[in-house]
């Protein structure tokens, strides 16, 4: 259990490097946050203007 809990605490530690792409400032926490969350809503749009026959 103790593995697991460094694991977990590794893969935090690599998703609050931040890294500054044109005077931007991001970590990969945010890129993954809206990546997801733009995954979501053209789901969303797409089934909602797309309709699937």
């Amino acid at each position: 259990m103790e593995d697991f809990g460094a694991m977990i605490s590794a893969v935090v530690r690599l998703l609050k490097t931040e890294f500054t792409l044109f005077g931007v400032t991001f970590s990969w926490w945010d890129v993954f946050f809206w990546t997801a969350v733009v995954s979501i809503v053209l789901f969303l749009l797409g089934g909602a203007f797309g309709g699937r026959d």
